[in-house]
């Protein structure tokens, strides 16, 4: 994938440029003072100098579960988004040809807030996401690797004219999970057995339940849908997939209002622990 990227920046950079693409070379090397040195040519290079998480896009949510006809359900572990950032530098013998190839390059990106899908590979096109591009845009400064001033002290070079590019790349290395539905759960108190270890319930307590259900209709949109329950005035909300998960109940009879924009399309009557787990409307 990281390979990917970097033909991808290759020729984007080298469409954009005012002159001719076989006057310049575009490397990827520590731009180090013996690698400037053995130039000969005007180079731009990328400098990969950095690989982490893009917390920011990391969202609330790490699993997402899809139903299957079977009664089990397909976990997914999200995506991971990873920022890659290049140090771009130009190198000629003249410091106006540089500056030329730092302003083509960097108006290139600037308009490209996004690697345009004619230069991704197959792999990066498959991608859940499109690839970000950020051109100098700078971190909070923590350490060396986000001070651009105190990255050539590290490379072992004198400072030098250029910027930071970061590309956002999504990579999902987890396999699915199948495990089987949860559509009850019960929930008993009790004090630990000290001899057996069990269990002691208490007589008196009243079972609790977790319990789940789904809509099935084919008019309705599930984020025009709201559901109501009537004995503790709560809204609860439905998922994309049409379900609905109910707060922790006693045992018992139920009202739910099913809502359409604000007013109620179905009143249905529910029992805890619940046999029909669907409500048609």
């Amino acid at each position: 994938m990281i390979s990917d990227v970097d033909e991808a920046l290759r020729n984007l950079i080298l469409d954009s440029l005012t002159v001719s693409r076989q006057n310049v070379d575009i490397k990827y090397d520590l731009p180090s003072r013996d690698w400037a040195s053995r130039l000969n040519r005007p180079t731009i290079d990328l400098f990969l100098f950095d690989i982490r998480e893009n917390l920011r896009l990391r969202g609330a949510e790490q699993y997402r579960q899809v139903p299957r006809k079977d009664g089990t359900v397909e976990i997914h572990r999200n995506p991971v988004r990873i920022d890659l950032r290049y140090l771009l530098s130009a190198w000629t013998k003249d410091p106006e040809d540089e500056h030329l190839l730092l302003s083509d390059t960097l108006m290139t990106l600037l308009r490209n807030p996004v690697i345009p899908e004619k230069y991704c590979s197959q792999q990066m096109k498959e991608q859940q996401f499109q690839v970000i591009l950020d051109a100098a845009v700078y971190q909070p400064e923590h350490g060396p690797t986000e001070k651009v001033t105190e990255i050539w002290g590290v490379i072992g070079n004198d400072i030098h004219a250029g910027f930071i590019v970061t590309v956002t790349i999504t990579v999902d290395p987890f396999e699915p999970r199948i495990e089987r539905q949860v559509s009850s759960l019960e929930r008993n108190v009790g004090q630990i057995n000290p001899d057996g270890g069990e269990i002691v319930r208490d007589e008196n307590e009243e079972k609790k339940y977790d319990e789940g259900l789904t809509l099935v209709t084919k008019k309705y949109d599930p984020s025009t849908i709201t559901v109501v329950l009537v004995e503790r005035n709560e809204e609860l909300s439905v998922d994309s997939e049409y379900r609905v998960k109910l707060p922790t109940l006693p045992e018992g009879k139920y009202h739910l209002n099913v809502m359409f924009r604000g007013k109620i399309l179905k009143r249905q009557v529910i029992s805890i622990p619940a046999d029909d787990k669907t409500v048609v409307l």
